[in-house]
């Protein structure tokens, strides 16, 4: 009886010290609240504070006060440049590099509400000068939820 009690002890103890082995160091997994923390949150609020492109497919953010002309890349499904700052007088160029047909059109909200480009084919351009403050939020119209973008207008 002792002889199988031993047996019993040491069996017990091998798998305790594979379980340790295998186990040790290894912490349990701790809840997170699937947060992501995005590191252009400052930047994107103050060149989008509607968050008028959320849920857009988002590009580069871009403050360009010091420029007389800007240029806005248009690649399949995405305004490059996506958040653009300029100043009064800028005139801002949008290419079609993609592969398909794109409209620019502007936000109801926007001022003058004066983007409207036709229909641009790829390597087409659309030229606009922005002469008038504010917050110009426009879109795609092939495809207004994917492709939105939002440019502000100051006056210096």
């Amino acid at each position: 009886m002792k002889k199988k009690l031993t047996v019993l002890v040491v069996i017990l103890i091998v798998i305790g010290g594979f379980y340790y082995i295998k186990h040790r160091g290894n912490k349990p997994p701790q809840q997170t609240n699937n947060v992501q923390v995005d590191p252009y949150a400052a930047k994107r609020k103050a060149l989008d504070p509607k968050g008028y492109t959320n849920g857009a497919s988002v590009g580069d953010f871009i403050e360009a006060t010091d420029k007389k002309q800007v240029g806005i890349d248009i690649e399949d499904y995405v305004f490059v440049t996506t958040l653009l700052k300029i100043k009064k007088g800028t005139v801002v160029t949008w290419t079609n590099g993609g592969k398909y047909n794109y409209t620019i059109a502007s936000d109801k909200a926007s001022p003058k509400k004066g983007l409207a480009s036709g229909l641009l084919a790829p390597g087409e351009t659309y030229e606009y000068t922005f002469d008038k403050t504010g917050l110009y939020e426009y879109y795609s119209l092939e495809y207004p939820s994917l492709m939105k973008g939002v440019i502000t207008v100051v006056d210096q």
